[in-house]
C-alpha cells in the first residue's frame, strides 16, 4: 500500500487527524506554558478545569511514576481508551457507551472534587 493509499483509507484519515489534534495541542501547550498563562481556563475563571494536570500526568506517564500521575490527574489512564475509541472507530456498541459514560461522569467527579479542594 503506497503512502497516498494509506492516508485514502479510514484508518490513514483518523491516524493523520489524531496526529495533527495532538501536535496542536502541544504547540498550544508550549505557547501557553511559555507565554506563563497555563491553563486557559484557569487563567480566564480562576478555576482549575476538569483536564488541569493532564500534561503533568502525561510527562509522569512517561516517566513511568504511576503514582505521580494518578495524583495529577487519574483520567490520564482512561485516555488510552478514549483515543483507541476514537482512532479505530468503534462502533457505539452497548458496552463502549457505558464506558464512555463512565468516563464523562468519572472526569464530573474528578472535577467536583478539584473544584472542593481549590
Amino acid at each position: 500500500m503506497t503512502t497516498l493509499g494509506f492516508l485514502r483509507s479510514k484508518f490513514g484519515r483518523r491516524l493523520l487527524l489524531a496526529v495533527g489534534i495532538m501536535a496542536y495541542l502541544l504547540s498550544m501547550y508550549l505557547i501557553l506554558h511559555y507565554s506563563g498563562i497555563g491553563c486557559v481556563f484557569l487563567y480566564a475563571f480562576n478555576v482549575p478545569c476538569p483536564g488541569c494536570g493532564m500534561s503533568r500526568a502525561a510527562m509522569s506517564l512517561l516517566r513511568l511514576d504511576l503514582v505521580a500521575a494518578w495524583q495529577f490527574n487519574p483520567l490520564i489512564f482512561v485516555m488510552p481508551y478514549v483515543f483507541a475509541y476514537i482512532l479505530l472507530d468503534l462502533k457505539p456498541e452497548r458496552l463502549h457507551k457505558r464506558i464512555l459514560l463512565g468516563v464523562g461522569i468519572a472526569a464530573l467527579i474528578h472535577w467536583a472534587f478539584v473544584l472542593f479542594q481549590h
